[in-house]
């Protein structure tokens, strides 16, 4: 992960230094990723970039967690927009989430985590630990437990929303992904998905308790 002499940078120099790496990591595989490339795209010196990271697999573990970070803000986001109403926060998060895949080659991104970054591109959703949370997990089920109207929800504990959340955002990426590789087929998809949506409601809300 990066020093904290990169963190004490500003918010922007950080930005700035994620967009070049993103894009250098969603256009190349692994092997022919360029640190020069990356360095003249952010405006640093090669000196700079090596204060900063080890290497160019530190620079893919950063931006995987980076973008959990922000695959977790905008689920909160959606979550607030659709006014704590669960299942239409998944609904604008899956166009989010299609926007910003269609947008990117994000594919060599993700076959670059799978391959060489020592993260898990799903470690803000996983039950790993023995109350059914993985300690990364915590804080956004928590918040979504303060946030999601639950009312019609089965799901009244961290433990058995996790499992919800996990199901509703797996079945949201199978579509996005879907769509991204046969858009022709987006119809077909979405179908697909509704009906998917509709078994998760089926067990999810509290009247078929």
């Amino acid at each position: 992960m990066p020093s904290e002499r990169f963190f004490k940078l500003s918010e922007e120099k950080r930005d700035k230094v994620f967009r070049a790496a993103l894009k250098e990591f969603c256009s190349e595989p692994m092997e022919n990723i360029s640190i020069n490339r990356i360095i003249k795209e952010a405006g640093i010196s090669r000196g700079s970039f090596y204060t900063y990271f080890l290497d160019k697999q530190d620079v893919l573990n950063y931006i995987g967690k980076e973008m959990q970070r922000q695959n977790e803000d905008t689920l909160k986001a959606c979550i607030l927009k659709a006014k704590g109403k669960f299942f239409d926060a998944l609904e604008l998060y899956m166009e989010d989430a299609l926007e910003y895949l269609m947008k990117n080659h994000f594919f060599q991104l993700q076959k670059n985590v799978a391959i060489y970054a020592d993260i898990n591109p799903l470690h803000a959703l996983e039950a790993t630990g023995e109350d059914g949370l993985r300690k990364g997990s915590v804080e956004l089920v928590e918040w979504c437990l303060a946030h999601v109207d639950r009312n019609e929800l089965r799901a009244k504990d961290a433990t058995e929303f996790l499992n919800l959340l996990m199901l509703s955002y797996v079945n949201v990426m199978i579509t996005v992904v879907q769509i991204c590789v046969r858009p022709e087929l987006e119809q077909d998809f979405m179908a697909f998905h509704r009906k998917r949506m509709e078994y998760i409601k089926e067990g999810a809300l509290s009247k078929h308790e």
